[in-house]
């Protein structure tokens, strides 16, 4: 009676996928009897093994937690039907996966099909399902990333789903997607880095009085930002409310730029520049500012775009030939200029471009530096001026009429804190 039982199973089978006794014993008869007559290219497989249990298999960077830009990789394996009978898995369709990271944040996942055994090892030696999932700035669970019952999916047509052969008449079956999760993996835990500024120095602002004037410009000072930006998660800045700023000074939350304009005068102080994350946590700079009496440069800024017809350097970025025009806006209208010998330096990449010959008419509160990128120019990072970026040379000066301070005419205050690296004005000269 057992043989006979084997051989009615065997019959079954063959008469579902048309071909010999290589699959004998893998199906259910009741799987066969449902489908048969069915499109021999879409044959639906019902049996619990064809998928095993998923795993990760990829590892963190350092000890059991991944932070943004690093990879999680789910593997799916062919259950043990598909690997030890005459059955080829030879397509993938559009097939998702959902992975739990967190208590509420759920990441579809589109699958590859591919042979990784260089790097997950010889054991994988043909082409399987993989996940990849690069973790982002915000992303966080401190338990481990988890996976549902049955969180794999494909849309919801013919052409979508894992494909394979069976024996020798390659006809094709689409794969059941019954899947067992799994619970939070504590070695694979996943976290966005606390804001830091770990090696940015403290710096020292200068800003300039109004006075009696009614001309003079308004405050322009970009504070460092954090050194692991990029990681970080919806930072906000602030000024610690212990020392707020002067009357009249703001800090823009986003840039943690100083603006307003001010008319009193302040010894030096220290401030308290704070960063705070999506998550709460914090971090603190010191930085000191002191406002003066006299005229003064107010801000130093790029004004110019990149142009778009050029050999060198991409869409955004300064090319060979582009002009990079630096403002320099001072504190109140200047005058009495004598502009050869008014130079300002640039830090393009780690080279300084020392450019002359400002534009700007007599009695106004700018001036205008410009400079053209020649081929060997380069900066990833971004524009920036070092501390005093403004000199004059043999003969030069920079001068201002003090009307309201006592007639005559007065020298420019030059010093002004180095203008760190601007992203938004990167140079490729080639």
């Amino acid at each position: 009676m057992k043989g006979a039982g084997k051989r009615g199973r065997g019959a079954v089978w063959r008469a579902l996928v048309g071909g010999g006794g290589a699959l004998a014993g893998v199906a259910f008869a009741h799987a066969a009897a449902a489908h048969v007559g069915a499109p021999d290219w879409h044959q639906r497989l019902y049996n619990p093994h064809m998928l095993d249990q998923p795993r990760i298999v990829s590892r963190p960077a350092s000890g059991d937690t991944y932070y943004p830009g690093e990879t999680i990789t789910v593997y799916v394996p062919w259950g043990r039907t598909l690997t030890r009978q005459s059955i080829s898995v030879n397509s993938v369709g559009t097939v998702r996966l959902v992975l739990t990271v967190g208590e509420n944040s759920h990441r579809t996942l589109t699958g590859v099909w591919e042979d990784r055994s260089a790097r997950y090892g010889p054991a994988f030696t043909i082409r399987r399902l993989y996940f990849d999932y690069v973790v982002r700035a915000g992303d966080r669970d401190t338990n481990g990333v988890a996976l549902a019952q049955n969180a794999l999916s494909s849309p919801g047509n013919a052409e979508s789903g894992i494909r394979g052969t069976a024996g020798s008449s390659f006809r094709q079956f689409e794969l059941e997607k019954a899947l067992h999760g799994f619970g939070d993996q504590s070695g694979h835990k996943v976290d966005t880095p606390a804001p830091s500024f770990a090696g940015v120095s403290s710096p020292s602002l200068i800003l300039y009085s109004c006075g009696a004037f009614d001309d003079c410009g308004s405050a322009s000072h970009r504070l460092p930002t954090l050194s692991n930006a990029a990681q970080a998660h919806r930072v906000r800045y602030s000024v610690a409310p212990e020392r707020p700023l002067p009357s009249g000074l703001e800090l823009d939350a986003a840039t943690a730029t100083i603006t307003g304009s001010h008319s009193g005068v302040s010894a030096r102080q220290s401030y308290t520049l704070r960063a705070t994350d999506g998550f709460g946590r914090t971090a603190d700079l010191t930085f000191n500012l002191e406002v003066r009496d006299d005229v003064g440069i107010e801000s130093i800024t790029v004004t110019s775009n990149p142009g778009s017809d050029r050999t060198y350097g991409k869409n955004g970025d300064f090319g060979t030939n582009d002009t990079i025009t630096a403002r320099v806006d001072f504190s109140r209208n200047i005058g009495s200029i004598i502009r050869s010998n008014i130079c300002l330096n640039i830090r393009i990449g780690g080279n300084t471009r020392r450019v002359c010959n400002p534009t700007g008419a007599t009695r106004q509160d700018k001036l205008d530096f410009s400079y053209a990128v020649v081929e060997s120019d380069w900066d990833g990072d971004g524009i920036s001026f070092p501390a005093n970026p403004m000199g004059a040379g043999k003969g030069g000066d920079l001068r201002f009429h003090s009307v309201g301070i006592g007639g005559g005419d007065n020298r420019v205050d030059r010093s002004f804190g180095a203008v760190l690296d601007d992203p938004n004005h990167k140079v490729r000269g080639r």
